[in-house]
């Protein structure tokens, strides 16, 4: 993984609140995984989702850099 972002399609709570970007568990290779019946995610890639959510409630709360 190089980092760069990724974007999906679809509506997200963000068209209602300003200011805000959505952001959610989308690592290359999973395409279409989400909101279907079984969904589904590696467990390497979930605790790495985790690790993410946490340093971006940390940054977004000014607790680290």
């Amino acid at each position: 993984m190089d980092g760069t972002p990724v974007t999906t399609t679809g509506g997200t709570y963000a068209k209602c609140m300003p200011n805000i970007v959505p952001f959610g568990p989308s690592f290359p290779g999973q395409k279409g995984i989400g909101h279907n019946p079984n969904e589904w995610m590696d467990r390497k890639d979930l605790i790495l989702n985790a690790k993410i959510y946490a340093l971006s409630i940390l940054r977004v709360g000014g607790i680290c850099d």
